[in-house]
C-alpha cells in the first residue's frame, strides 16, 4: 500500500473498532446496524489481503539475495569461464561462438536462464575435450543445477507478481467499498448529532484519522542573523 491507502486503512479499521466499542445508539435503524455490519466484513477481507500482500513482497519472498547471489556465481563462475576458454578450445565446432554469449550483468532472469541453457546444449557433445583442457569433471553438473535453480526462482518470482498485482487491485477495490460503506454509515448518523452532543462527540472521535507512526521529520533549526552574516562574511572575498 501507498501512503495514501495507509491512512484510508488505518481510518476504517480505526472507525470500526470504534464504532463496537464506544457509539451506542438507542433505537438503531436497521440499516445501520446493516452496514455497522458490512463495515466488519470488510475489514476483516482488508486485513487477510494486507497480510497477503505483505508476504508476496520480495524482500518477504527471501528471492532478491538468492537471485542475486545465483545470478553473479552462474556469470562469474561457470559462464563467462567457459565462453572464454571454449571459444578457443572448440574454434572448429560449428556455432560454437554464437552459443557461447555471456548477457549483460543487468540483463534479465530469462535471458540468463536462456543463454546458460544454450551453452549448455552447445558444449554438451564436447565436454571431454573441456575437461581435457582444464575443466573439472563436476563443472557442468554444477553449471547445469545453478542454472535450474535460478529458472525456478525467475518462475516463481514471475507467479508471485502476478499475485502481488492481483491482491493489489482487491485491496484497492476493498478499501473503496469500505470507504462507500462508511460514508452511508456518517450519513445516517448525521441526522443523530444534530440534536445529541454526546453523539455528535463520540462521532466526530470515530472519524478521527488516526496519527501516523514512526519518528517526527526532523525540523532544521534557522540560523541567527549573527551566525548568517558571519557565514556572508566568510564568503566576501578580500579586497585590496
Amino acid at each position: 500500500m501507498n501512503a495514501r491507502e495507509e491512512r484510508t486503512f488505518a481510518r476504517i479499521v480505526s472507525s470500526d473498532s470504534k464504532l463496537r466499542d464506544e457509539v451506542r445508539l438507542e433505537d438503531a435503524p436497521p440499516m445501520y446496524e446493516r452496514f455497522k455490519a458490512k463495515l466488519e466484513t470488510h475489514v476483516v477481507r482488508l486485513r487477510a489481503l494486507e497480510y497477503e500482500q505483505h508476504a508476496l513482497m520480495p524482500q518477504h519472498a527471501h528471492e532478491g539475495k538468492r537471485t542475486a547471489y545465483l545470478r553473479k556465481r552462474l556469470r562469474r563462475e561457470y559462464m563467462i569461464i567457459l565462453t572464454r576458454v571454449g571459444r578457443r578450445v572448440l574454434q572448429y565446432a560449428r556455432g560454437i561462438e554464437q552459443a557461447l554469449k555471456v548477457p549483460h550483468a543487468r540483463a534479465s532472469h530469462r535471458e540468463l536462464v536462456t543463454a546458460a541453457e544454450v551453452m549448455l546444449k552447445a558444449v554438451q557433445p564436447y565436454q571431454k575435450v573441456l575437461i581435457s583442457a582444464g575443466f573439472s569433471k563436476t563443472f557442468f553438473r554444477e553449471f547445469r543445477e545453478m542454472t535450474k535453480e535460478l529458472k525456478r526462482i525467475a518462475t516463481t518470482s514471475s507467479q508471485r507478481q502476478g499475485k502481488y498485482a492481483r491482491v493489489t487491485k482487491e485491496l484497492r477495490e476493498e478499501l473503496a467499498g469500505a470507504t462507500e460503506t462508511l460514508r452511508i454509515i456518517d450519513a445516517i448518523m448525521f441526522a443523530r448529532t444534530d440534536h445529541d452532543a454526546d453523539v455528535a462527540r463520540v462521532w466526530k472521535g470515530v472519524l478521527r484519522t488516526p496519527k501516523r507512526l514512526g519518528r517526527p521529520p526532523t525540523k532544521k533549526r534557522k540560523a541567527s542573523p549573527n551566525a548568517r552574516s558571519a557565514h556572508h562574511s566568510r564568503e566576501e572575498p578580500l579586497t585590496a
